[in-house]
């Protein structure tokens, strides 16, 4: 049961409220007279629900003339917040607000004057859902999914900025240590089309073209050798977003190298640029004008990027350098033997050489060490035939005790045989030292002499004459010695001590 006082308090409540809204119920009546269709649609703008024709019209209903009770957008800011305070404001809002909604009713949600959101912004804009690939909310004609319709912070209107905004629906791209600059900008677009794309993923073009348009120095060019996945898919070694590798890297460098290529790293000697997997220290990974990609067209100077040059400025070079192909006697991958050298010791020398060690005795810088570069510099030196030393100075390295740069001949009379000098008479044009007499390779002779078998043999070679001795010196009147003293190794030549 109601209480009299419950009932004395509703007919109070409905004095108070009745009066106050009966003119929001008989205002809309002459409106309705002339007007009847208005309101009758699933959605009708809040003031004409409540009857109120007046918050957005005034005029004198006698003579059916009104007018807008404000300008423009301003009369549907007196009832909505205003949608123009923002930095990126929709182009629409300076048709106005009717441009998209209707002022009275609709069959749409929010008063729009197309059925779907889609197609109202098909107005102004082209369609977004007829590429071959269309992004899924275009699909679903859900343009406020990544929009806000009147403004925003962000250009274009966007909801949130960058892949902030991408990454509400997408996976992050930028967790891995090595960052694409476009995605640690957060600049997605400047690779994927938001809507749609003739392309695979979203991309703007076809993936190698997409890639270009920052990176145009790795564009195919005519007339250089291109590596083959620079012509057709970067992916094949390159992530888009991010990766753990440096240059965005699927894998180490060698390894991806070795995808496709042979390994280099078998034998017992590698190169360390290969040990490091340092493939593109020497070779260009995309294109090069030079053969297997090189960086350099002269073999040498890809060489010298990471080895010391030890060949310009000197006086005489080895003529596989200076013709700038240090693969001839190096293999730039691996070898069998030390230094990547393609063949052992003086093997190698002999590929090019002749074999100068086929006498009976051997040097015992060849015999020991199997090896030409203890005296021969490989690469190039300040002297003649790449000699590490000046001939005689060389020699005096592992023969000191003829250092003194005279050579005793004779053992009972101490005569002494100079071993250098400005001209040598077998030899004409070169100077006379140590190699005048003996070969510094190999010889049948034990001494290594040239010629002979003996030293008074090797001497001949020189000294065709013989001549006596000089006196020595005495008392007067003392009878000399009959005996002949001749020196059959005495020396005709100039500079001879007498």
């Amino acid at each position: 049961m109601i209480s009299n006082g419950m009932k004395y308090l509703f007919f109070g409540f409905l004095l108070l409220v009745l009066p106050a809204a009966l003119p929001w119920i008989t205002r809309a009546d002459p409106c309705s007279e002339c007007h009847p269709a208005i309101g009758k649609e699933k959605h009708v703008h809040s003031a004409l629900e409540m009857g109120d024709c007046s918050s957005c019209h005034e005029g004198d209903a006698d003579v059916h003339e009104f007018s807008l009770a404000g300008e423009g957008n301003k009369l549907c800011y007196t009832c909505h917040e205003s949608k123009e305070t923002k930095e990126a404001i929709h182009s629409a809002m300076e048709m106005g607000c009717l441009s998209c909604h209707r002022p009275h009713q609709s069959s749409n949600s929010k008063l729009l004057v197309q059925d779907t959101l889609s197609h109202l912004c098909a107005d102004c804009h082209d369609p977004k859902n007829s590429g071959k690939n269309v992004h899924y909310p275009c699909q679903e004609g859900d343009c406020l999914g990544c929009h806000n319709p009147h403004q925003s912070e962000t250009k274009s209107q966007l909801k949130a900025s960058g892949y902030k905004l991408c990454y509400e629906c997408h996976e992050r791209k930028d967790q891995d240590r090595v960052v694409h600059g476009a995605a640690s900008e957060g600049k997605c677009s400047s690779c994927h089309d938001p809507h749609q794309s003739s392309s695979h993923h979203l991309l703007k073009s076809n993936l190698r073209q997409a890639c270009m348009v920052c990176h145009p120095d790795h564009k195919p060019t005519e007339g250089v050798n291109v590596h083959d996945p620079t012509g057709s898919d970067c992916l094949t070694c390159h992530k888009p977003h991010a990766g753990c590798e440096k240059s965005l890297l699927k894998e180490k460098q060698k390894e991806i190298c070795y995808e496709c290529h042979e390994p280099k790293d078998t034998k017992d000697f590698v190169h360390s640029a290969v040990t490091l997997g340092k493939c593109s220290g020497c070779h260009d990974p995309h294109q090069s004008p030079c053969i297997s990609l090189l960086r350099d067209s002269n073999i040498s100077q890809v060489c010298f990027r990471c080895h010391y040059d030890d060949v310009t400025g000197r006086k005489v070079v080895h003529s596989p350098i200076q013709e700038g192909q240090c693969t001839c006697c190096h293999d730039a991958h691996q070898a069998d033997y030390p230094k990547d050298l393609q063949l052992e010791g003086k093997k190698l020398c002999f590929s090019c050489h002749d074999d100068n060690t086929k006498g009976k005795n051997l040097h015992s810088a060849l015999r020991k060490k199997n090896q030409c570069t203890t005296c021969h510099d490989p690469h190039g030196t300040a002297h003649e035939g790449l000699l590490v030393k000046e001939p005689n100075r060389l020699c005096i390295t592992c023969h000191p005790n003829q250092a003194s740069g005279l050579h005793i001949t004779r053992v009972f009379t101490r005569r002494e045989h100079p071993v250098s000098g400005e001209n040598d008479p077998s030899r004409p044009g070169r100077k006379f030292g140590c190699v005048s007499c003996h070969n510094p390779h190999s010889s049948d002779n034990p001494k290594l002499f040239h010629q002979g078998s003996s030293k008074s043999e090797m001497c001949e070679a020189c000294h065709k004459k013989k001549k006596p001795l000089p006196e020595k010196p005495g008392k007067p009147g003392e009878k000399k010695d009959e005996k002949d003293d001749t020196d059959t190794e005495d020396s005709a030549l100039p500079n001879t001590p007498d």
